[in-house]
């Protein structure tokens, strides 16, 4: 059971430098006063610990702290209960239903707050 549970929250891809967070959560765990909290969760580019919160069923703030700098490319997946698609992030770009941040935007950083909507 932890092994799927960090899958759903932390998925490594096999062959590129990519992390993925929350990519198989549960829509209800982006409503309205949710919260998904993951502590130092290890991974080939460094241990991350993340919160991500939802303001709203459309707003949510995702913190991010890196042990030391993150070495790959994460991706910060947000699946919206009403379904429809985001339209704002603070830092990095939408893709889909997902954040991305690159490598060197994550580079230096070892907290990191984004607003999403």
């Amino acid at each position: 059971p932890p092994l799927g549970l960090r899958w759903l929250l932390c998925y490594e891809e096999n062959h590129a430098k990519v992390c993925h967070l929350q990519k198989a959560a549960p829509k209800n765990w982006f409503a309205s006063g949710q919260r998904i909290r993951v502590g130092q969760c290890p991974t080939r580019f460094g241990r991350i610990s993340w919160t991500t919160k939802a303001k709203s069923d459309h707003q949510w703030q995702v913190t991010l702290d890196f042990e030391t700098p993150f070495t790959a490319d994460l991706v910060i997946h947000i699946h919206p209960p009403n379904g429809k698609p985001l339209s704002h992030t603070s830092h990095g770009t939408i893709q889909n239903q997902s954040i991305h941040l690159s490598q060197q935007q994550l580079q230096n950083q070892t907290k990191l707050t984004l607003d999403i909507s």
